[in-house]
C-alpha cells in the first residue's frame, strides 16, 4: 500500500524558484499537521486482578462520548512492508473515521464508517467509494471481515469491543485477543496502549500510538 508516491517528472525549477516551492511544502505540512482535539489522555488502568480489568475497560468503553489517537503503522506482507502515520477518531454509535497521511503530513486518504457501512476518500486519485468490510479488510489489514470498523479501532487502542473474541488480560490492560484466525498482542500488556501487534495469516502489522484522548 503506497502512501502519497508521485511518479512525475518536472524540469529542473530555478533557484528561487525551487526556493519558493519548498517553502510552500514545508508550510502546507505544518498547516495539515495530524493534532488532536484538547481532551484528556487516557488514564492508566489499575485493577487488582485481570477480571477486574476487563470488566474496568467495558465500563470505559460503555461511557465513552469519544476517542482520538495518533498512531504509526507498519504493514508487512510476504511482498513489501509499508509504514505511514494515521489519526483515528472513534464516537458513540459505531462511527469512525481513519485519516491517514502522507510522508509531508497532507491527507492521503479518509476511511469513515458508520456501523459496517464504509466509504473510503482517496484523496490523492481524487475518488470515493463505498465498500464491504470484506473489502476494507483486504485493503487495510487493520481491519477484519464482518466487525463494524469502529469495534477494531476500539479493540486496538486495548478495548475489549469485538463480540466473540477471546481475550487475555493483565491488571493493567488486555495483553492478548483472538478474533477468528487474527491474534492481537498489546506490549507492554497495559491501557493506554503503546504497541500493538496484529497476526493475519498473509499480514503482520505493527501499531505504536503516539498519542490518545478521550472523554
Amino acid at each position: 500500500m503506497q502512501i502519497g508516491a508521485s511518479s512525475t517528472v518536472h524540469r529542473p525549477p530555478s533557484t528561487a524558484l525551487a526556493r519558493s516551492l519548498v517553502l510552500s511544502l514545508i508550510l502546507t505540512s505544518a498547516c495539515r499537521t495530524a493534532r488532536l482535539p484538547d481532551e484528556n489522555p487516557i488514564p492508566a488502568l489499575q485493577a487488582s486482578t485481570a477480571d477486574d480489568a476487563l470488566n474496568a475497560l467495558r465500563d470505559r468503553r460503555a461511557r465513552l462520548t469519544d476517542v482520538h489517537a495518533l498512531v504509526r503503522l507498519r504493514v508487512t506482507t510476504p511482498e513489501r512492508t509499508d509504514s505511514f502515520k494515521a489519526s483515528v477518531t472513534v464516537a458513540k454509535d459505531q462511527q469512525m473515521e481513519l485519516t491517514i497521511y502522507t510522508p509531508l503530513n497532507t491527507t492521503a486518504a479518509t476511511i469513515t464508517s458508520h456501523g459496517q457501512s464504509v466509504t473510503i476518500h482517496d484523496v490523492i486519485h481524487g475518488s470515493t467509494v463505498k465498500v464491504t468490510t470484506e473489502d476494507l479488510a483486504r485493503t487495510y489489514g487493520i481491519f477484519l471481515p464482518n466487525v463494524a470498523p469502529s469495534d477494531m479501532a476500539l479493540l486496538l487502542l486495548g478495548f475489549p469491543s469485538v463480540a466473540g473474541a477471546t481475550y487475555e488480560a493483565t491488571p493493567a490492560g488486555l495483553r492478548r485477543a483472538v478474533v477468528g484466525d487474527t491474534v492481537i498482542e498489546y506490549e507492554p500488556p497495559v491501557q493506554p496502549v503503546q504497541t500493538v501487534r496484529v497476526t493475519r495469516p498473509d499480514q503482520q502489522i505493527e501499531m505504536t500510538v503516539l498519542d490518545a484522548v478521550a472523554r
